[in-house]
């Protein structure tokens, strides 16, 4: 059964809420099909937030504090928007699908797909690129949101919280990328990790990564260059 792209991309969110967690299962389905790879995430720790990790080990202790300014801009942008109409008609498929390279990591291209869907309630374009060699597997998600407030909150839940966990199996945080908002998720147990952000309070990018560091994905999201995609309009 082939499931709708949003499906997908929600999944990889859900499957990676608890990354960091001991127990917790991060296993990206790579072996069997890399479509369906769970999310993986690199970050720099957000400045703004202290996390302490309980004595026992594996378990967090999360201390609340303010959002990121970065989230905070987001919030305060999209309390201007009217409910879940997008501001902007979200770019095709086409136009987000020929941004991606046919290399990228020293990975070639093994998949890249994408559909315009209201599944979210509002109009929205979604594409997954895969990049992969044996067991080593990046997978860059777009969403355009059309800059639409629910969008974006289901696509990104994180985006109005504070997250700041650690523990010896990994980490799970909110910070900031290039001004943007910013989410990251690693185990160290599995290898799998996921960074994503928010471009212009429109485009959700995320860099999901098997047998990939932090760094590694960070690297493959600054050689994308996706800033790109501010500069786009429907075609």
């Amino acid at each position: 059964m082939k499931y709708p792209m949003f499906f997908i991309l929600l999944l990889s969110v859900f499957t990676f809420s608890s990354c960091g967690d001991k127990g917790s299962s991060a296993n990206v389905a790579a072996d069997e099909n890399p479509a369906t790879a769970e999310s993986p995430k690199s970050a720099v720790p957000n400045k703004s937030t202290t996390a302490q990790v309980d004595g026992e080990e594996g378990e967090y202790k999360n201390e609340a504090s303010p959002l990121t300014m970065s989230q905070a801009e987001l919030q305060n942008k999209l309390r201007g928007y009217s409910g879940n109409i997008p501001s902007v008609e979200p770019l095709s498929v086409e136009q987000i699908k020929a941004l991606m390279p046919n290399k990228l990591a020293g990975l070639a291209i093994y998949e890249n797909e994408g559909e315009t869907s209201a599944a979210l309630g509002a109009p929205a374009t979604f594409v997954v690129t895969i990049y992969r060699e044996n067991y080593n597997i990046i997978k860059i998600a777009v969403t355009d949101s059309g800059a639409a407030p629910a969008t974006i909150l289901a696509a990104a839940q994180w985006s109005n919280q504070n997250i700041n966990k650690n523990s010896d199996n990994g980490f799970d945080r909110t910070t900031t990328y290039k001004d943007y908002p910013a989410h990251e998720q690693y185990n160290n147990q599995t290898k799998v990790g996921m960074f994503e952000y928010i471009i212009g309070h429109r485009f959700i990018v995320s860099c999901q990564g098997k047998n990939r560091t932090i760094e590694q994905m960070r690297a493959a999201m600054d050689e994308l260059n996706l800033d790109r995609l501010k500069n786009l309009k429907k075609s």
